[in-house]
């Protein structure tokens, strides 16, 4: 199967070593640990991005609207908390970190726009946090879900206890996986997206002139960590991402 330039990630990973589901609500239990930098600070809860705007949430450098613009994440793109800014009785920002373009990178969220689970559900930081379902940990035991899933599923599972997820141990090596997919070729991104997510590897870039090689009518070859990226479900554990699995 090829996902291709429509896309909202623009990202394009051809031919899945592993195809998962119909209805598509199986999710694959890699037991790999996740391609991300440690964070430095202590995380405080866990949310999403909730919001209407087809443009979606801006992440700035600071908690204001005049501070430099970092990203903008789309509805339902996962976020780790790190801390809460109150700027006024009713407004204020979360520290947040997320993978952007195959970085971790951390920035601040206006909390209007965050779904936010606070592990202390005590604090005063604490948003939309939830109890856990005894029931549904049970049903992740029975799955199999590594560790590294289960925040996630119970962000979904909080707002969408209807939702069954299936956890497919297809036996498949995670590193094999990769290689298969890092093919010149088979994995492509835009030739417009950051330098981060494009190879430089031998026969996608040519270091003499500084430029990619157009591979598709505008598309490169992605780099081993986008792929890597792409193919995690963990990076997609939110209510707009989770059906491509």
């Amino acid at each position: 199967m090829t996902f291709r330039k429509y896309t909202n990630k623009r990202i394009l990973i051809c031919t899945l070593a592993v195809m998962i589901g119909s209805c598509a609500t199986l999710l694959c239990a890699f037991t790999k640990e996740p391609v991300v930098v440690a964070a430095e600070e202590t995380k405080i809860g866990t949310g999403y991005v909730s919001t209407s705007d087809r443009d979606g949430v801006n992440v700035r450098e600071e908690p204001s609207t005049s501070s430099k613009l970092l990203a903008g994440l789309s509805e339902g793109t996962t976020v780790d908390i790190y801390g809460k800014t109150d700027v006024t009785e009713t407004y204020a920002w979360y520290r947040v970190g997320f993978n952007w373009g195959g970085t971790y990178t951390y920035g601040y969220i206006a909390a209007d726009f965050i779904m936010a689970n606070i592990y202390d559900s005590g604090s005063s930081d604490a948003g939309n946090d939830y109890d856990q379902n005894a029931d549904f940990e049970a049903y992740m035991d029975a799955q199999g879900f590594p560790e590294s899933y289960r925040e996630g599923l119970r962000q979904l599972h909080a707002a969408y206890p209807k939702w069954r997820f299936v956890a497919d141990h297809n036996g498949v090596d995670w590193n094999s996986m990769v290689d298969a997919q890092n093919v010149i070729g088979r994995s492509l991104v835009s030739s417009g997206d950051p330098d981060s997510w494009k190879s430089v590897e031998e026969g996608c870039y040519d270091w003499s002139t500084g430029k990619y090689t157009d591979l598709d009518g505008g598309w490169v070859q992605a780099s081993n960590e986008m792929i890597q990226y792409a193919l995690d479900p963990r990076n997609f554990l939110n209510a707009s991402n989770i059906f491509m699995f």
